[in-house]
């Protein structure tokens, strides 16, 4: 598997829900990934963000266009934006909590693992409310 700048993207931002540090992201990005590691100080901005919470859209933009994502204009605070922010993060995070991760692929393999065990019907009854 290549390590895109999405796939650190998705990394950096797991970790960072799991309650690791900055220096902790890197230091292991560093070792799975080498010199196509993201450096320190994307990986600072990135977690800062990540922290700060979507209500920081000027902070956050530049690192949605450095990664080539269209930003699409919307409505502030829209509750029907995306629903599964308020149950699929929740549940991945209560899922997850403690286990460490050596490797971006281990990671990807326990999220995958965990949205599978959510049934269909969970994810299709978000959208019917």
């Amino acid at each position: 598997m290549e390590f895109t700048k999405e796939n650190m993207w998705f990394y950096i931002f797991m970790r960072c829900k799991l309650g690791e540090s900055a220096k902790l992201i890197h230091e292991t990005l560093q070792t799975v990934c080498g010199d196509c590691a993201c450096s320190y100080q994307t990986v600072c901005r990135w977690v800062k963000e990540f922290n700060e919470g979507p209500h920081k859209a000027r902070a956050t933009t530049p690192s949605l266009r450095e990664l080539g994502i269209q930003v699409l204009p919307h409505p502030a605070y829209s509750p029907d934006l995306a629903p599964c922010d308020f149950w699929l993060f929740l549940i991945l995070k209560d899922r997850l909590a403690g286990r460490k991760f050596d490797h971006i692929k281990d990671l990807a393999k326990a999220v995958n693992s965990e949205l599978r065990t959510i049934p269909e019907e969970d994810y299709q009854g978000v959208f019917r409310k």
